[in-house]
């Protein structure tokens, strides 16, 4: 659905077909909400991004519109790395934190968490070898009313389900019953979530990411 195919349905949940309360600025502003929760119940969005490394450089800056990041590989053969925890580093390579690749030129594992917006690799690269990131993330707001959100359009209904219940919730006059009505929808919402998420879980890794640096 386009922008403003959402909006005509929101406004038909919402029986509101005047645009002087409910301005198509204020659904705007409620579609894009709902595409953000969506983007980070499901990971959804996703994207890979290829780096340069930097040899005796262990750590690099989250992709742009990353969030989260699912996967690692290490050169031309996609070598893939294994995501490790700093209570394992520090169990099993006490000296991790220095920046010193050691002995192996290759690194071994990936590191998320520990500085924010960063990322990290150990041991870190004694080159220049490039890696790949598989990431995923919040998607950009929509530029206008002719676009359409990065999602499977099949769930597209959920994130008009989640503005309905996003727009009565956030009006301080909305009576019981209203409220009600905006539960039910954002009951709705999480089964389209909950939906999606299970088909993007049985996609699994590497090719079938979207190859975008804005989402």
């Amino acid at each position: 659905m386009t922008r403003s195919t959402l909006r005509t349905n929101i406004r038909y949940l919402l029986a509101e077909t005047a645009t002087d309360f409910y301005t198509d600025q204020k659904l705007n502003v409620a579609i894009y909400e709902a595409m953000i929760d969506m983007a980070k119940k499901t990971k959804a969005i996703r994207g890979t991004t290829t780096t340069s490394s930097v040899a005796g450089t262990a750590e690099y800056a989250y992709p742009s519109y990353c969030v989260g990041i699912n996967d690692i590989t290490w050169g031309t053969t996609e070598e893939w790395l294994n995501p490790v925890s700093v209570s394992d580093l520090d169990r099993d390579y006490p000296g991790w934190r220095q920046t010193s690749a050691g002995h192996r030129v290759t690194p071994e594992y990936f590191l998320t968490g520990y500085t924010t917006n960063y990322y990290r690799l150990y041991p870190a690269p004694e080159d220049t070898t490039s890696h790949k990131v598989y990431w995923w993330g919040i998607p950009a707001d929509l530029a206008s009313d002719t676009s359409s959100p990065t999602f499977n359009e099949a769930y597209h209904m959920g994130l008009v389900y989640y503005a309905t219940w996003w727009l009565i919730m956030a009006d301080p006059d909305a009576d019981e019953s209203k409220q009600k009505t905006a539960n039910f929808w954002r009951s709705e919402y999480e089964r389209y979530c909950i939906d999606y998420g299970v088909v993007l879980a049985s996609i699994g890794r590497g090719p079938h990411y979207i190859l975008s640096t804005s989402p």
